[in-house]
């Protein structure tokens, strides 16, 4: 029983995850910097992954006021200054040019672009045979596509073009969050040479394992202080505290002594 509800859930997890990958993801995505042939950028405009096909939406500015066909182009690819590098209409379901024509319309085909007296406008259509997640009308395949605003109106109905005239600005279709083309690397000048690598500061110089750093002088001890007793008396040869009182004492009896022998002796 248990080995039977394992083999049923892998079956569902497994149908579940084929019709997801056969299915391009709702709210993926790419992104067009547009540019004039003088690099000069004139807005942006979003690719997004929805259920009818794909959503553009846009701002511009700079633009010459008027109405502009604007069309994704085939080739992933702007060159200035005339930006044919981006071929012809994206059109996988080689359907004729212009929304209102019978056999139309290209894939890439969209309303015109509206530019006010300001030079701005904005763009918001459903790109019906595009995707951005797979398939034939992949925006995303191997020569990539590229969004091109013309400079003057589309008919709406001539083939393959719409009579829209030169095209004035492109940008390149990348998927969202990646980095726009970058230009060439500068190269440096021929007569610029690097500058020669500064000379490595000599070593510090090492005391020679001989040579021993010289003791610290000592500071002089204070002289000592002699006490007053034992500071020499006038006249005399000092006598350290110890001796000189016994001494002086004796010497006193001795004197004593002599005048009591000397009045015995002397007559009466």
């Amino acid at each position: 029983m248990r080995a039977a509800i394992g083999l049923v859930a892998g079956a569902l997890l497994l149908a579940g995850s084929t019709a997801a990958f056969a299915q391009p993801a709702v709210g993926a995505g790419g992104v067009a910097d547009v540019a004039m042939a003088n690099g000069t950028a004139v807005g942006t405009a979003t690719f997004m992954q929805e259920s009818g096909g794909v959503r553009v939406t846009g701002q511009f500015k700079g633009l010459p006021p008027g109405q502009h066909g604007i069309h994704v182009h085939a080739v992933g690819k702007c060159d200035a200054p005339d930006f044919m590098s981006a071929g012809g209409h994206f059109n996988p379901t080689s359907h004729q040019h212009g929304l209102n024509n019978p056999q139309g319309a290209h894939a890439g085909d969209m309303p015109n672009l509206t530019v006010a007296a300001d030079g701005t406008g904005t763009i918001n259509a459903l790109l019906k045979d595009a995707s951005v997640g797979g398939g034939a009308g992949d925006l995303f395949g191997p020569d990539g596509t590229a969004l091109v605003i013309h400079a003057m109106a589309d008919d709406e109905m001539t083939d393959p073009t719409g009579n829209s005239g030169g095209r004035i600005a492109c940008g390149v279709i990348r998927h969202t969050g990646t980095a726009p083309l970058a230009g060439p690397a500068a190269q440096p000048s021929p007569a610029a040479k690097p500058a020669a690598p500064a000379p490595a500061a000599a070593p510090a110089a090492q005391p020679s394992p001989a040579a021993k750093p010289a003791a610290p002088a000592q500071a002089p001890a204070p002289a000592a202080v002699a006490s007053p007793a034992a500071l020499p008396r006038t006249g005399s040869a000092p006598l350290p505290v110890d001796a000189s009182l016994p001494a002086a004492m004796t010497g006193l009896g001795a004197i004593i002594t002599g005048l009591a022998i000397w009045r015995r002796r002397r007559p009466s």
